[in-house]
């Protein structure tokens, strides 16, 4: 009977131990750090931080006139067209969002099917106050036999809340998708 007792003592310390190690192995993949985040490679600065003059459609990416510091002024509004040709009619948009005190918000008359926030790991001696390390990607469903506009809008924080239409925006991007 002291022979059992023991053995089940032991038994259970070596699947606490295996149960302990499975959850570091799966915190700490590379999936839940935000490398290559959720399948997209954003171009990224010598320091790691996303690069803020980029914006990446269904995978390609193109250049948005954004100021590269916030004491640089450019036009408040970029206009760009793309052609889906025979893809599927969902648009795949991630845009930086640079500045931790703004954001990117999307018309609310797209039919939006997902978006997420991705984070990239940046070295503590890279960190960089003011700058944001983060990716916001909109997944949106756009008709396939006619010409869509997207419109997205980088805002201050405290426009939070209001309706798009509402909101005070820094900076303007459409994206015209057609078939």
């Amino acid at each position: 009977m002291f022979y059992f007792n023991k053995y089940f003592k032991v038994l259970k310390y070596v699947l606490v131990f295996f149960l302990m190690l499975s959850l570091v192995v799966a915190c700490g993949s590379p999936t839940n750090l935000g490398m290559k985040d959720a399948g997209i490679d954003f171009p990224k600065d010598e320091k790691g931080y996303p690069k803020n003059d980029i914006v990446m459609i269904n995978g390609k990416s193109y250049a948005i006139n954004i100021a590269k510091n916030l004491d640089k002024k450019v036009e408040k509004e970029q206009e760009m067209e793309i052609d889906l040709k025979g893809k599927d009619n969902i648009v795949d948009v991630a845009l930086p969002q640079w500045s931790v005190i703004n954001y990117w918000s999307m018309e609310e008359s797209l039919s939006l099917i997902s978006y997420n926030i991705i984070d990239f790991p940046i070295d503590d001696k890279d960190m960089l106050e003011g700058t944001s390390n983060r990716v916001l990607r909109f997944k949106i469903k756009v008709a396939d036999d006619e010409k869509t506009t997207l419109i997205f809008k980088w805002s201050n924080v405290n426009e939070m809340g209001k309706a798009f239409k509402d909101k005070k925006a820094d900076y303007i991007l459409k994206i015209t998708v057609s078939h």
